[in-house]
C-alpha cells in the first residue's frame, strides 16, 4: 500500500460501495484509472503527489474494494466520481486516464465541481481506425460469464487498444496481466465507455475548467490524433508531450508524470 495512505470507502446513487486510496494533504485530486487495473496501479504516482494533494485514486466498479450492481451505463460511474468528490471535500481535480479520461470528460460536461482537468490519453481515435465492433461487449460479457478471463483480456488488448498479437502474448503471464485478471470483470464497462463515447465540440466549448492533455512521445499517431482534437475543442486546454514515454508512463516514468501534474495543479 503507498505510504501513509487508507482504504476509504463511500456509496454511489445506486447504493454500490466505491473504495478509494486517500494519501497525502492539501486540495483534493481524484484519480480514476483505465482498463485492466485498481488503484495499485497508481501508488507509485500517489505517493510522489501525496506532499501537494490529498490523492484519491478509485477503485471504480467491478475493480478492487468497490462492489457492483447489474445493467451498467457509464452514467453509473459518473456517479461514482460524483461520490468520492462528495465524500473528499466537495470539490476536486480530477485525472482521467484513457477510458477514465472518458469518463472524466463527461464528469466535468455534467457540471460536477471540478478545478482543474487531467486527462491522459482519452481513447478517442477520429478518422484513424475503424470503428470498434459494437457487439465487443456482449462477447467479453460471454466470455466472463463462461469463466474464461484469459480470453476475456486478450480479446479486450486485441479489439480495444488494437495491441498487435504479438504484444499480447507477450503479456501473458506477467505480474501486470494477473494484475488484469483480477480486474477482467468490469472490462465491458471499458468497452461500453470507448464504443458510445461521442465528441461534441459545441458542448466542450462550454467546459472552461483548465485542462490538461497528456501524451506519450512514443504513442501511437492515433493517440496523438485524438489528444489534439480533444484539446482542440476544449476552450482552456494545453497539451503536454511526455518524452519516450507511451500510454502507462505511471508505471514506466511515475516521476515524470507526477511532475508534470503537480505543476499544472499547482497554478491558482
Amino acid at each position: 500500500m503507498s505510504t501513509g495512505g487508507r482504504i476509504q470507502a463511500t456509496v454511489s446513487a445506486d447504493g454500490v460501495r466505491i473504495a478509494y486510496l486517500r494519501v497525502g494533504r492539501g486540495r483534493t485530486l481524484v484519480i480514476v484509472g483505465g482498463a485492466l487495473y485498481d488503484h495499485r496501479r497508481w501508488l507509485k504516482v500517489a505517493d510522489l503527489l501525496s506532499g501537494q494533494a490529498t490523492v484519491c485514486v478509485m477503485d471504480r466498479r467491478g475493480r478492487g474494494g468497490s462492489g457492483d450492481a447489474n445493467g451498467y451505463t457509464p452514467e453509473r460511474e459518473i456517479d461514482d466520481i460524483a461520490a468520492v468528490i462528495d465524500a473528499t471535500g466537495g470539490t476536486a481535480d480530477l485525472l482521467g486516464h484513457s477510458s477514465g479520461a472518458l469518463l472524466s470528460i463527461q464528469a466535468a460536461l455534467t457540471g460536477l465541481p471540478i478545478r482543474r482537468l487531467v486527462l491522459y490519453e482519452p481513447p478517442y481515435f477520429p478518422g484513424v481506425e475503424e470503428p470498434r465492433a459494437s457487439d465487443l461487449p456482449d462477447r467479453l460479457f460471454g466470455l466472463i460469464r463462461a469463466a474464461k478471463l484469459d480470453d476475456a483480456v486478450a480479446t479486450f488488448l486485441l479489439e480495444g487498444p488494437r495491441l498487435p498479437p504479438t504484444a499480447v502474448e507477450a503479456r501473458r503471464g506477467t505480474p501486470m496481466w494477473q494484475e488484469a485478471l483480477q480486474c477482467a470483470r468490469s472490462l465491458p464497462y471499458d468497452s461500453i465507455i470507448q464504443i458510445s463515447f461521442k465528441l461534441d465540440p459545441g458542448r466542450l466549448a462550454d467546459v472552461r475548467i483548465p485542462t490538461l492533455l497528456l501524451l506519450g512521445g512514443a504513442s501511437s499517431p492515433a493517440m496523438r490524433v485524438g489528444t489534439e482534437v480533444i484539446a482542440g475543442a476544449l476552450p482552456n486546454a494545453q497539451i503536454v508531450v511526455m518524452p519516450r514515454q507511451e500510454h502507462v508512463a505511471m508505471v514506466s516514468a511515475p516521476d515524470l508524470l507526477a511532475d508534470v501534474v503537480k505543476a499544472f495543479l499547482a497554478v491558482n
